[in-house]
């Protein structure tokens, strides 16, 4: 089994399975390096390009490794808004809407 940086990180043993198994999901959820990361976004705008066919594949590729990226290389979040900017309700005022009122004749 290989890092993402390159390095062996297990090698294959008679009766390993488990340890296999557990290096894998180790290195699934190891945050990418710096490093990695630019890495990681080069191959994946050179596959965007080349690829057309697999986008998809790339996009959820992307998806999957955005969690891991270094803060300064995730994208921005959009907070929810806050209560004091959330709208107010409109209320009529005056006459109520009458829609019997409504002449379709002259709209032509």
């Amino acid at each position: 089994m290989i890092r993402r940086d390159g390095r062996a990180l297990l090698r294959h043993k008679a009766g390993g399975a488990g340890s296999a198994s557990w290096a894998l999901a180790a290195e699934r959820a190891r945050p990418y390096t710096e490093q990695e990361a630019a890495a990681f976004f080069r191959l994946h705008h050179g596959l965007w390009r080349a690829l057309p066919r697999h986008r998809d594949e790339l996009a959820e590729m992307l998806a999957l490794a955005r969690p891991l990226m270094p803060p300064g290389m995730q994208p921005a979040r959009i907070d929810r808004p806050h209560p004091s900017l959330w709208s107010l309700p409109v209320t009529l005022q005056g006459a109520a809407y009458d829609a019997s009122r409504i002449s379709f004749s002259r709209a032509a």
